[in-house]
């Protein structure tokens, strides 16, 4: 759980620097750490989940876990518009980052006190070379497609774009052939996988996967738009703009419960280590 919790510290560092920025380039930085955090934090929490409970106590741990996140997303869409409005301090919209510091602080606290160390002896250690030309290729794939249009689809675009594809395309391959070939020599340590592409042949997890990035995708380009288009075009209060949205949220608080419950009676197929279903 140290890496997650190194995450939550993290991420309260760069909420604290988002809020002291004075420049746009300042913002945009502190904003891309705080994705460096959350990422670190978030499949921490969702591992340790799998580690401290099974069977149905899992289930209904990560039912839990979705009836928060729902309740989260009102409650901070609520707390942003009322603390933007409020200009405590005269910080106006800065004191959406400094919440995080307190909270961070309390998370910390309690992490260390209450949760149990997890960790794999047979996990490997972390590949930072094939993380490095994955986090390369996410950024040559969105970065054109972000910037391209303002820009005008300039020549560069449309290369750096496939240079990504290829790149992370041979970072599959490479992983999967790895994940096929014979262990090293006794007392090297391994490297654990980045992408495990066995996976998908598993149906649950490539419908679960694709279930999910539509979602996200959908949601999250749908709010944003929504926030502009309440604020900028319905002339909405911050708080007004919140309270609004809060009705999204209540559909996930009130349907996670049930989720988990539900995918524990779907029949699934899982895939054997030889490769077979079953």
């Amino acid at each position: 759980m140290a890496g997650g919790l190194a995450g939550v510290a993290l991420f309260g560092m760069a909420s604290l620097c988002a809020g002291l920025s004075g420049t746009t380039d300042e913002l945009i930085a502190a904003r891309v750490i705080q994705g460096v955090g959350a990422a670190a934090m978030a499949p921490q929490v969702l591992a340790t989940f799998r580690v401290m409970f099974s069977g149905r106590e899992r289930g209904r741990a990560f039912a839990v876990y979705g009836a928060m996140a729902g309740l989260a997303s009102a409650i901070g869409l609520v707390l942003g518009g009322v603390l933007t409005d409020a200009n405590l301090f005269g910080w106006s919209w800065r004191a959406v980052f400094f919440v995080n510091v307190p909270v961070g602080l309390g998370a910390l606290a309690a992490g260390v006190r209450l949760i149990p160390e997890t960790r794999d002896p047979v996990s490997g250690r972390p590949d930072l070379p094939a993380a490095a030309v994955l986090a390369g290729s996410l950024v040559a794939i969105v970065y054109p497609l972000l910037e391209g249009r303002d820009l005008g689809w300039p020549a560069w675009t449309w290369p750096v774009m496939a240079t990504g594809v290829v790149a992370m395309a041979g970072l599959a391959v490479r992983e999967a052939l790895g994940q096929r070939a014979p262990g090293g020599p006794s007392g090297e340590t391994r490297l654990a996988p980045l992408l495990r592409p066995r996976l998908f042949r598993i149906p649950a997890f490539s419908a679960g996967l694709a279930l999910l990035v539509a979602w996200a995708a959908g949601m999250q380009g749908f709010f944003l738009t929504f926030a502009l288009w309440l604020q900028a075009g319905e002339h909405f209060s911050p708080l007004r703009a919140g309270l609004t949205a809060l009705a999204f949220s209540a559909g996930s608080f009130a349907g996670a419960p049930a989720a988990m419950p539900l995918a524990l009676l779907l029949p699934r197929t899982a895939v054997r280590p030889d490769g077979s279903q079953g």
